[in-house]
């Protein structure tokens, strides 16, 4: 707004509890289970049909009965944000396991099913056995990458408020700072001026032809700024006040730019 305070702040999230309905989806009548973890390995959600054995662990690499090679390929796997298997055994019992991020770099879908069922169901086709195991971990992605998409247009609609100007359409103040701090390190060693501009007796326009004419004439004067200098940024600072940094050669050369402005003008 005007005095450039924030209003609010648009936050868009799910429940735990939404989210663990999701992976507690029972994986062969409850026989294997699915939890979430982050990028260190710690479980952040665990289904609700968990593996007494394993809920009392915090962090997936905790896990007994994994061996040195696959706990580096889990590691591996956590760093770069890719996909594994492995299995372990606990107290005599063997188990297999897909790891498959779900946000890139972020969260981790940990999937689990004892090997006795992959062997009674399915002897043939070990990879058939983990796409099933997987369909939870695949609807669960397919969940949070149209959740992702929601935030990433979110995010761009509040982008675009911010840096445009709510009456002329053009970059607002936020934006011009941006911009001509990067004009300033492209041309450092350019001559540059900066410039100001305020409408006399702008009120009394807004009080007797209205706010939106007044609107009319501010959105007419960013245009006339913007065709008398290219690629130079400037913006309406706040009511009728303007503001930009531009290039110029010496004093005359900048006279000139403002009489085409006011030739414009009138």
């Amino acid at each position: 707004n005007d005095a450039h305070q924030i209003k609010g702040v648009l936050c868009a999230v799910n429940s735990e509890e939404l989210i663990r309905d999701i992976i507690s989806v029972p994986l062969f009548n409850k026989s294997g289970y699915s939890d979430i973890l982050n990028k260190e390995g710690n479980i952040i959600i665990r289904s609700d049909n968990s593996n007494s054995d394993t809920s009392s662990l915090q962090n997936i690499l905790q896990l007994k009965g994994i061996n040195q090679k696959e706990k580096k390929a889990i590691k591996k796997a956590l760093r770069k944000g890719s996909r594994t298997t492995f299995s372990y055994t606990v107290k005599n019992k063997e188990y297999m396991a897909v790891l498959q991020p779900v946000i890139t770099n972020r969260w981790y879908v940990i999937s689990v099913l004892p090997k006795a069922v992959l062997q009674q169901r399915y002897l043939t086709t070990a990879y058939g056995i983990v796409g099933i195991i997987f369909i939870s971990s695949a609807a669960f992605l397919i969940f949070m990458l149209q959740q992702r998409r929601v935030i990433i247009k979110s995010n761009q609609k509040m982008m675009e408020f911010a840096y445009t100007d709510q009456v002329t359409g053009m970059r607002s103040y936020s934006k011009f700072l941006l911009d001509a701090e990067a004009f300033i390190k492209v041309h450092t060693n350019e001559k540059i001026v900066i410039w100001y501009c305020d409408m006399k007796k702008f009120k009394y326009l807004n009080d007797v032809l209205g706010y939106r004419v007044g609107n009319d004439i501010l959105k007419g004067l960013a245009n006339i700024f913007k065709t008398q200098g290219e690629d130079q940024p400037f913006c309406r600072i706040s009511g009728d006040y303007f503001t930009g940094i531009m290039l110029y050669q010496d004093k005359d050369s900048l006279l000139s730019w403002y009489h085409k402005v006011l030739e414009a003008l009138n």
